[in-house]
């Protein structure tokens, strides 16, 4: 069959018995056998599979494998590997719950029911003709990906390519009010990608909706005396039917206006109006969250950048150290694939890995010559310090293993780091590829009591080390990336 499908997740023998049952079936079906298999965008950005289908197992079953005890950083493990598999694969599966023969028929029932619906779905366009119970269930939809997008440009691409589709119109235009302004401007509006609008609030279709609040609905916008006729000049673009609404934040106040325009069957009607006011409801309401979060984003930016700069300046010859760690570790994240929830983790824990420094005395940090075995240990221990210091922060939910990922810098894949002596099964990918990163910088720049190498000298160094000290999965990406020219030390 043409339907590609991509088995990963930890439950090994379980992937097997399932691609060579759905082989048999005549599937393209094929498995992630890497380590890492629990980042379904790895495995997604590599193959690119039509079907992801994930098998997990229980805490218990995976800690008895591994030899391990059930502890926290399991727990943290197992919520990782749930929250990417659930975001990110069509299916998600449990095998310590279902017998190998149950597996196999749940796969094969997913696929047929997602076959029979995509063959419903092209039969039923959304261009007016859809049924009202299903226009219903796509608001639903429509409504919760809103609900749960944070990004504002994001969100308002979502807004925008969803009306357009729910209401069967040819565009959609989104405009943000500017209260001080007193404007209308378009943040969004397809088919002008590189054009901004603006437009004074109570001038054309648009200004009226948002002056008065009305629900506007015109069959033949090139009769109506409100609609703005220049502005089919400047984008050359006629505009014969349009239904637009204004956007309500909680207070009830306007901020913005939908405006759909050209119906591609008939007329935009009164039920189109409904849906287009629900829709803008909670179009609303999600740019209003998305805006907060990223207030919240931007300060929690300043802080944490400001933080790190107070680590590096404590020590002249680490200044910008954090910042281009955090650049190193991010670049060969996004090359590896991970998700962006993933990056953003990744990229707090590195500007925050060297925040233990500041239990080190600033005459250990800047020793010109060899350090003592109790200055050593004392530089060392700034690694616990980072964990303990960053523990008694209280990160949201989808940062709370920021503590955890900035403390183990200094861990080994062999057990031979620091300060846990942590081995390959117990570090997330995330903490391998800080280790390399954090590693290069340090080869790189100038040190007390090292001149620092070329960016060759340091990569063939950390080689050195490849599957035994480090990751050779995220060396290959820094090796790449460097010859790339993507990541190099000025």
């Amino acid at each position: 069959m043409d339907i590609r499908i991509a088995v990963v997740g930890p439950c090994a023998s379980g992937k097997t018995e399932l691609v060579r049952a759905l082989r048999a079936r005549g599937y393209d079906a094929r498995q992630c056998v890497q380590e890492h298999s629990y980042v379904p965008t790895m495995w997604q950005h590599i193959s690119h599979p039509d079907v992801l289908i994930y098998l997990d197992a229980e805490l218990p079953t995976i800690a008895r494998r591994r030899n391990t005890d059930w502890d926290e950083r399991l727990l943290m493990e197992q919520r990782r590997r749930l929250s990417h598999a659930r975001a990110h694969c069509d299916l998600y599966l449990r095998t310590d719950a279902l017998s190998r023969e149950e597996v196999v028929q749940a796969v094969l029932d997913f696929l047929k029911s997602s076959i029979h619906e995509t063959t419903n779905s092209e039969q039923t366009p959304l261009d007016g003709t859809m049924s009202h119970h299903n226009r219903l269930m796509t608001l639903l939809e429509i409504t919760r990906q809103l609900t749960a997008e944070t990004d504002l440009d994001r969100l308002l691409e979502l807004i925008v390519s969803r009306t357009t589709k729910l209401l069967g119109a040819d565009r959609t235009t989104l405009y943000l009010l500017d209260r001080e302004a007193g404007e209308l401007w378009s943040k969004i509006a397809e088919g002008t990608t590189t054009m901004m609008i603006r437009l004074p609030v109570g001038h054309g279709l648009a200004g009226y909706v948002a002056q008065t609040g009305e629900v506007v609905n015109v069959q033949d916008a090139q009769h109506d005396p409100r609609h703005a006729l220049y502005f089919e000049k400047i984008t050359e673009y006629r505009v014969d039917t349009m239904l637009a609404v204004p956007m309500r934040d909680r207070a009830g106040s306007i901020t913005g206006v939908v405006q759909v325009l050209n119906k591609r069957v008939g007329v935009f009607t009164t039920e189109d109006e409904e849906l287009l006011t629900a829709l803008a409801s909670s179009a609303a309401i999600a740019l209003e969250n998305a805006r907060l979060h990223a207030q919240v984003q931007r300060m929690l930016d300043s802080v944490i950048a400001t933080l790190a700069a107070m680590i590096d300046a404590r020590d002249r010859q680490m200044a910008g150290h954090s910042q281009r760690v955090t650049d190193y570790a991010v670049a060969i994240a996004q090359q590896m694939g991970l998700p962006s929830e993933r990056i953003e983790l990744l990229r707090i824990a590195g500007l925050l890995h060297d925040v233990g420094k500041i239990g080190v005395p600033e005459a250990i940090l800047t020793k010109t010559s060899e350090l003592t075995p109790e200055e050593k240990h004392i530089m060392r221990d700034h690694a616990r310090l980072t964990g303990e210091i960053l523990s008694n922060v209280h990160f949201s939910d989808d940062l709370r293993e920021v503590p955890i990922i900035a403390a183990q810098h200094h861990e080994r894949l062999d057990g031979s780091g620091y300060p846990n002596g942590l081995r390959a099964e117990e570090l997330s990918l995330e903490s391998r590829i800080l280790a390399v990163a954090d590693v290069f910088d340090a080869l790189t720049s100038h040190r007390y009591y090292r001149e620092p190498v070329s960016d060759q000298e340091a990569l063939a160094e950390i080689e050195q080390g490849a599957g035994v000290l480090f990751d050779a999965d995220v060396i290959e990406i820094l090796k790449l990336l460097i010859a790339e020219g993507k990541i190099h030390h000025d």
